[in-house]
Formats: structure tokens, sequence, C-alpha cells
């Protein structure tokens, strides 16, 4: 899937922009403030009904208007036209997908892959285990849709059982929601690993040693089933006292390893984010590979912190699977003679004031 056309109103300093996209490489340059990161804001909004750079609606919806729209011509792999739309105000979402309404983010997010490099993306090396956790749910959502049944069924029998830790009430009531917890669990684990162990082979073939040894671990305890009912029997006395579930799924953490060590503690910025995009376009291979299409990348920045022989390198790969990917940079000379196939456009104060194909 590509996205061939695109739309947006009333997003941040865009009043108005139309694009006509590249199925390969889509350069877009400008200034700092100029808009460039706020196209890809709106891509990634479409998507994922949501901002990769804040929370707050308020801060997204240009000052003075009621709303943002945006609406963007996909092209499936049969070459089949789709259009999709989201209209968000600051107390409405409405998003449309084909002709018909949607009324689940993750819904949209399967209907439009979408995969995301900001400056923010490098919280998976350095932050705290919760955004590896998202990553990886998110990542999990698109690719296997058993996963969020039993990632709902999970934080369902989690809930319930901390309000019962909370309560003090009869020890036989924990029993019917750790037998759910310790069944979810055991899937829930399986398919984080089964993904890992995937995404682990496609990054060690597209880094070939640029950044070292790397390896992806999944850190967790307890794996089959009824060893994790008898550790949730076992830990209720210190649960009790704690008022939470203090192991399980919901606390797990993935470690990226560079040559054996932390990557958040090795790598430095420019390497940190070289790991990113070997990891994201690994992702987009095992997506490709279980979904047969291609999900979209967008890339924030792509000059800063790396130098030419990295850039070389990603824009080579981003080619060899043949994504189509935004990527917007302060320095477009940084690229030139780096791209072949490709659109370059260049955002002045909000508006495209020139493109080159």
């Amino acid at each position: 899937m590509y996205l061939s056309e695109l739309d947006i109103y009333d997003l941040r300093n865009l009043n108005e922009i139309h694009m006509e996209c590249d199925p390969g490489l889509n350069i877009i340059s400008g200034k700092n403030a100029a808009g460039k990161t706020s196209i890809l804001e709106g891509i990634h909004m479409l998507a994922k009904i949501s901002s990769f750079r804040t929370p707050r609606i308020n801060d997204v919806i240009q000052h003075g208007k009621q709303q943002l729209s945006i609406t963007a011509r996909l092209n499936d792999d049969l070459n089949k036209n789709i259009i999709t739309g989201l209209e968000k105000s600051r107390l409405t979402t409405k998003i449309r997908f084909n002709g018909t309404s949607v009324t689940k983010r993750s819904e949209q997010a399967r209907n439009f892959p979408l995969l995301t490099v900001s400056p923010e993306t490098h919280q998976l090396l350095n932050g705290a285990p919760r955004e590896r956790r998202h990553w990886l749910d998110w990542s999990m959502f698109h690719v296997e849709p058993i996963y969020m049944e039993h990632w709902q069924q999970y934080h369902h029998a989690l809930r319930q059982r901390n309000a019962l830790l909370r309560q003090h009430v009869n020890q036989a009531q924990f029993d019917v929601w750790e037998d759910i917890l310790a069944n979810s669990s055991a899937v829930l684990w399986q398919s984080r690993k089964n993904y890992i162990d995937r995404i682990n082979k496609g990054i060690t073939e597209i880094a070939n040693s640029c950044v070292g040894e790397v390896s992806i671990n999944l850190m967790t305890e307890d794996r089959d089933q009824e060893t994790i009912r008898k550790n949730l029997k076992h830990q209720r006395a210190s649960d009790i006292i704690l008022g939470y579930t203090q192991h399980g799924p919901h606390r797990e953490d993935v470690v990226f390893n560079v040559n054996g060590r932390g990557a958040g503690r090795t790598l430095s910025r420019g390497e940190g984010k070289l790991f990113i995009l070997f990891l994201f376009m690994a992702q987009a291979l095992e997506y490709l590979l279980l979904k047969k299409q291609q999900p979209v990348l967008l890339i924030d920045d792509l000059s800063t912190e790396l130098d030419g022989v990295a850039r070389k390198k990603i824009l080579d790969q981003l080619k060899y699977q043949g994504l189509q990917a935004f990527i917007t940079t302060t320095e477009p000379k940084s690229l030139e003679g780096e791209t072949e196939t490709h659109k370059r456009f260049h955002v002045e104060q909000g508006k495209i004031v020139d493109f080159l194909v």
C-alpha cells in the first residue's frame, strides 16, 4: 500500500496543502518551523488518530479554527484507489475508510499501516520499559489480531484482580481472574517471543554489522500457564500489601543489545538513530511477509546525527525494500545524489512552494 495523494487543512501552520506523492521516496525540505514535521504529523494522525508530538489536540488544531481535516488517496497492491479521511475537533473525531465509518483507532491502524521515526522514538532505547511495551504492543496489534483479544482480556482481568487486592476479599475470589491472567499471559508471551525472534533475524540481515552485533530480548519470568497461575497465587500476600499485581506482561521489558551490551548505554545518538531505523525497516519486512503489503514509513529529520555513509545505507535499504517513505530534512543537499526515484517538496511558512521529480 502507498499514499498517492494527501490533503491537510488547518493543522498547526498548515492552512491547506496538497501533495501528489511518489510511491518511493518523498523528501520534504525547509527551515525549522516551516511545517515539514507537521506534514508527517498529519499522515501519522490519519493512521493512528493521535499525534507523535503531543497528546493535546489543542496544540495541533490551527489557532482560531474549530477542527483539522486530513484526506488521503491510498493505492493497494492491486492498484485499487482507497479514500480515507479524518476530521478531528476538540470534542469529536470522525474517521472514514473506503466509504465506511471507522470507530476504533486500532482498526484504522490496520487499515493504514504506518511506521514513524521521530526524535521521540529514541525513547525506545533510553526511556522507561513502558515505552518499549507500547512499541511492542502496537507492533503486535498490526500483525496478529488475536493478540489484541488476549491483551484486552489480560488487562480486564488485571484491573479486576487489582481491585480485589485493595478490598481484602476472600482468597477464593481471586481464582477466576488469575485463571484468565495465566491463560492470556502465556499467549501474550508466546506471541511476543515469536515476533521478537523474527525481528531479530530481519534486523541482523539489514544492519549487517553497521552498528555491531544486534540482538533483541524479551525480559520475562514465567512462561507456561500453570507456572504463572501458581506464582500469582503465591504472590497474593505481597500484592495485597502493595495493592497491585507486581509481575506479568504489563511489567515486561524489551532489551536492545549491541555486542552484548544495552544499546541505550553504549550507542551514540547517531548510532542509536541508525539502530532504530534498522529496527523499523525490519518491522516493515515482517509486515510484508505476514500481510503481503508494505507499511508507509515516516522519518523526521533524517540528516541530523547521521553521516553520509549512514544516510546512504538507509536510503539504499529503503529502495531495496520498495518502501514508500516521507523524509524531512533541513539540509536537502545532504540527500542529493543519494536518491534516484523520488520527489522533493520544499516547505516555507506552512506552504509547499516548490517540488521536483
